[in-house]
């Protein structure tokens, strides 16, 4: 069986610290990090005139080893943190969406695909927000956000998984489920199955108490729902914890991810797969998570059809030995 990839698209503004959270999540599933720079061609298609050159060829050599030294600089940061971290790098020209969906189709063993962070913003490098929802659409793989202000890890933990975030919203959640425990199933992670019943909806002082029974009732019913998802998990030897909370769902969600410093938060994207319908149908729900966890906050989609699968790692290369093996500029 292959060794999975966790492809990871970088640009300049990257640094390595700030990767270090999915460097940990590849390590500890025994995933290769798979660096992907892509850097502007040397011409231009215009209508009629065919190729036309926009740099010099020496500029454009020097944006290509400008491209490898960089990531050539993260990788060797990461390996002094992760000495067992496989690292690969590849420099492509071209667009940034179709190189993307280029490397996931050439390389097979691609189970997930992560965003970073550009220095200081919290905003995502190599990727606008457009790019982000058309590879959303265009892709099964899981997306894995990777925190603008990552929480700091300690070296004995850093390349452990010890706790995942399972939010449920109004029942959506469930094929995050089975992520999150493939995961844990290689990490030992505990799981928490979470859940927010919705108390801000006012009522009238006459119907205050039918809304107190109203609420139980739901608590109820929502902690059963976790349980019934929880026993077959236990029974596969995994620890499950359940959880129910009332409040503003994102609110109590980023609360809880704060109190309990989960290591990872596994969440069910749109019912369609897209970034855009995400976060129009749960803009409330997980997009404050996002921009705010200090943990990597990963979306599985519903309609995947390459789940993500771990495997044991092959025996780590050295930097100097990977770089025989570097994909080079097609």
């Amino acid at each position: 069986m292959m060794q999975p990839h966790i492809l990871l698209p970088l640009d300049s503004s990257v640094e390595a610290e700030t990767l270090l959270p999915v460097a940990a999540l590849a390590s500890a599933t025994k995933s290769c990090l798979h660096l992907l720079y892509v850097i502007d061609p040397p011409y231009s298609t215009v209508s009629g005139l065919g190729f036309i050159a926009v740099m010099p060829i020496s500029q454009y050599l020097a944006s290509i080893n400008r491209a490898y030294k960089h990531l050539q600089t993260i990788a060797r940061r990461l390996q002094d943190k992760l000495p067992a971290l496989a690292i690969q790098i590849t420099v492509l020209e071209g667009d940034q969406i179709g190189s993307v969906l280029d490397t996931i189709k050439r390389v097979s063993s691609t189970s997930m695909l992560a965003l970073a962070p550009r220095k200081r913003t919290t905003s995502f490098a190599f990727f606008e927000r457009n790019v982000v929802a058309a590879l959303a659409q265009c892709t099964s793989l899981p997306l894995l956000y990777v925190p603008s202000t990552p929480r700091t890890i300690h070296t004995p933990a850093l390349s452990s998984v010890r706790s995942i975030l399972v939010p449920f919203f109004k029942g959506d959640g469930l094929h995050a489920v089975e992520t999150a425990a493939e995961i844990a199933s290689m990490t030992g992670a505990v799981i928490a199955l979470v859940t927010v019943v919705d108390d801000t909806r006012k009522a009238s002082s006459a119907r205050r108490q039918s809304r107190q029974l109203q609420l139980q009732s739901e608590i109820d019913c929502a902690r059963t729902y976790l349980e019934a998802l929880a026993y077959p998990l236990r029974t596969r030897g995994l620890s499950v914890q359940v959880e129910v909370t009332c409040g503003q769902p994102a609110e109590e969600i980023v609360r809880l991810c704060h109190l309990h410093d989960f290591d990872i938060t596994v969440a069910a994207a749109a019912r369609r797969g897209s970034l855009s319908s995400f976060f129009s149908h749960h803009a409330r729900m997980l997009q404050q998570v996002i921009q705010t966890s200090k943990a990597p906050v990963m979306l599985v989609k519903r309609s995947s059809t390459r789940p993500i699968t771990f495997s044991p790692a092959r025996p780590s290369l050295s930097l100097i030995e990977k770089a025989r093996g570097y994909d080079t500029i097609r």
